[in-house]
This record gives C-alpha cells, structure tokens and sequence, in this order.
C-alpha cells in the first residue's frame, strides 16, 4: 500500500527539529553558562558541581516511576561515570574507561526493546553495568598498561585523534553512536530517540576535552537534564496525544472543551464506510487512512484544532469562531481529503495489480448559540454528522 502523495520532506524535518529542541535548548544554554562561568560566584560553582548527581537522581526517579528501562538504564550508567571522574579526576584509566562505555551504553539502551526495570532482562542490565564497574575498578586500581592500551590502542591518525584527548576506539565507537541514534531520530521523531541523540552529544562535549571539571560537569548535567525533558516529552505524549495518528486525543480534547468561552463552533468529522473499507482491506490499511485524514485535519484552516475523537471520528475545535465562519475551512478540507488518492495492493490475492481509492468523510458542525455546555455543542454537530451521511454522505452539513 502507498499513498500517491509523497510526504513533505520540510514536514518531516520539522518534527525532527521540534523533537530535537529542547536537547538543543539544553545544550545551548549549557555552552552560554560555560562562558559565562567565570562571572559566578563560589556558591554557584559549588552548586554546578553537584548539578549532575541531582539532574541524574530525578531523572532516575521520572524512569523508575515511568517504568522507561532505556532511559533508566542510560542514566544509571550517566550517573556511574559521572561518579567515576569526579571521583578520580586525574585518571587516565577513568577518563578512557568512560569515554568508551558510556556511548556504548547509551547506544545499546537506545536500541534494546523496552522491557521494564525491574524484570529478567532489567537484572540483565544491571548486571552488565556492574561487571563494567568490576572492571573499571581493576583498571584504575592496577593501573595496567595493558588493559589501558586496549582502551587507546592506536587503530588510525588523523587530525580528530590529534585535536581532541579521547582514544581512537572511543572515537569510532562515539561516530558510530551519532550516526545511528542520528538515523533513528530522524527515521520516526520522537522526544526519546531525540533525548538519547541530545544526551550522547552532550557526553561526547563533556569529554572531548580531557576532564576539566567545570565543563565535564556541566555537560554531564545537560546529559541528565535533556533525558529528563525527554522522559517528560513522553509521558505528556502518552497522556495527551493519541499514538496511531499523533493527534492530541480524548484527554486533551477534554482539557480544550473545559477551556472554552463562547464564541467556538465544534466540528466531528466521521470516514465513510470505514467498517467496509477495514473489512475489505484490512487493518494495517484502515491505520493507513485514519493517518492520512489526521494528517490533513492537522493543516484544517479557519483556526481550527483537530482531536482524535475515537475510532474513526475526529473532532475540530474552532475558538471565537460561529459555524458560518467554519464552513470554508470544513469544505476545504473535505475536499482535500477527497481528492487524496491511494494505491492498495491485495497481497492475498494472485494478481498484484494496484487499486487506486478514494477517501471521503462526512462532517457535521455546530456552535454554542443555542447550547449552554460544550458536551451539548458537540451532541449537535453530532446529529448534524449523522444527517450528512444520511443526506449522501461526503458533506458537510450544520
């Protein structure tokens, strides 16, 4: 199945920058701190130091309370290193122990499927950070060349490896988890693929220049604190937007209803014959339409708001707004969603041969003239909604 309309690159790299902007807020605001750092007084530097224990400690407790086993694990492992140099600043061993296991880390947990914290493949995990730390701790104790040159071996020489203090295996393995979490991020945007594309380079900051406190610090901070918007970002999404078709869904349409003052009008849009169509062509199909209606109802005109109601039924929210001035817009964008073409194969069927369909929805609207709560107004474009179908369908009517 595809869609004759190709999607929008400039839409899809606006989701990417809208996911990506708080990681890029924090990180912004981060080097704007650094180099205003020798204006703070003692207390504040004081307090930059223990930003990353505290920035880690709530983010561990937004995961744990959440049960994000990625970012709980990615922080936990944040949290140990950021340990781990403050405790030995001076260690060679720390500092390249760290700069290899904590971007193999988050690259890892960014990649392995959620599973929950404390389950069989939590314990897991907690077991593979302690055999790290086991093994951090011989290292630094030792202080073994050998296993220090595993950890710097000279794999090649370049300009990079001359200009920053991180070993050569970091450096592949720091490349390798931009590019991947960069790819994720840009494949499906959301705040998590964001925050762990945010959090890594905000470690590969921190440590590209040896450890010099102030800076690792703040950095290791901004890694805390961009996981934490991110566990945030989440929890808001599932509360508030609906999964399938990324529309905000029934809860924040009830937070917007309880936030209107007249004038508002509400629309409930219905896809036509979306039972048969299901039926006929399956599910994964059926998704296929409710994203593409989703997707114009996003770009609905006369300010109006798009909600996924349930099922195969929207509702648009036009503040300030009485139904005439929304029948343009409503009309508009039926006819939108008419004209967009999609070509279905049936994979159980001997032929491949495509089938272009066409999509309609019905559209019934009302306001709050002669209605006295929201709930009211939309019970009347409800009825109004089932009179377009009964009038024919495809319309819209009042």
């Amino acid at each position: 199945m595809a869609r004759t309309t190709d999607p929008i690159p400039f839409l899809l790299w606006r989701k990417v920058l809208q996911a990506f902007a708080p990681a890029l807020l924090v990180l912004t605001l981060t080097a704007v701190a650094l180099v205003w750092s020798e204006h703070f007084g003692e207390q504040l530097m004081m307090m930059l130091d223990w930003a990353p224990f505290v920035l880690i400690g709530v983010g561990l407790a937004a995961a744990l309370h959440f049960n994000r086993s990625r970012a709980f694990f990615s922080l936990l492992s944040l949290l140990v290193a950021s340990y781990g140099l403050t405790r030995y600043p001076e260690s060679n061993e720390m500092f390249h122990a760290v700069s290899v296991l904590l971007p193999l880390n988050l690259t890892l947990f960014a990649l392995i499927r959620e599973r929950g914290v404390f389950s069989r493949a939590g314990t897991m995990r907690f077991l593979f950070i302690f055999l790290q730390c086991v093994f951090v701790a011989i290292l630094v104790s030792s202080e073994s060349t050998k296993l220090l040159w595993l950890l710097t071996m000279p794999l090649f020489s370049s300009a990079l490896t001359k200009a920053v203090d991180i070993g050569p295996p970091a450096i592949l393995l720091i490349l390798l988890a931009l590019l991947l979490l960069h790819g994720r991020m840009v494949l499906d945007p959301s705040p998590e693929r964001a925050g762990f594309f945010g959090a890594t380079i905000a470690v590969v900051l921190a440590l590209y220049n040896g450890f010099e406190a102030a800076w690792t610090t703040a950095f290791l901070a901004a890694a805390g604190l961009i996981f934490l918007l991110a566990l945030v970002q989440t929890s808001w999404r599932m509360a508030f937007l609906d999964e399938l078709t990324g529309l905000p869904g029934r809860r924040a349409l009830e937070d917007q209803l309880a936030r209107l003052h007249e004038p508002y009008a509400i629309a409930m849009v219905d896809v036509d014959h979306f039972k048969g169509f299901n039926d006929t062509w399956g599910h994964d199909a059926g998704d296929e339409v409710l994203r593409m209606v989703a997707a114009h109802l996003t770009e609905v005109g006369g300010g109006g708001k798009a909600y996924r109601y349930g099922g195969e039924e929207f509702t648009v929210v036009f503040p300030d707004k009485r139904v005439r001035d929304t029948l343009a817009a409503l009309g508009a964008l039926r006819k939108d969603i008419e004209e967009d073409t999609f070509i279905l194969r049936r994979r159980d069927r001997q032929t491949d041969k495509p089938q272009s369909l066409n999509i309609t929805v019905s559209i019934g609207v009302a306001d709050a003239e002669r209605f006295d709560t929201p709930q009211e107004v939309m019970g009347a474009a409800d009825k109004a909604l089932y009179r377009a179908k009964d009038s024919g369908r495809n319309q819209v009517c009042r």
